[in-house]
């Protein structure tokens, strides 16, 4: 392919984008002795520092509670 220009730029203009070539494999999933394995914040997003598993398993048993007890939220 002819070019327009001597720029080197030029070159790389035509080339296809690189981005997310290194992702086509997937999210390596945690080990299954591990504490985030089957964490439902989502495979492959980086770890946020608090147990979601333990969060939402709390809030579960907090619903439960006011329900026994008539109050709505």
């Amino acid at each position: 392919m002819t070019r327009f220009t001597d720029s080197p730029y030029e070159y790389l203009m035509t080339q296809k984008p690189y981005a997310g070539r290194e992702r086509d494999s997937g999210p390596v999933p945690y080990p299954p002795q591990s504490r985030c394995a089957g964490c439902p914040y989502g495979s492959g997003k980086p770890c946020i520092g608090v147990c979601m598993k333990k969060l939402l398993s709390q809030s579960k048993k907090s619903r439960e509670g006011d329900e026994k007890h008539g109050k709505n939220a």
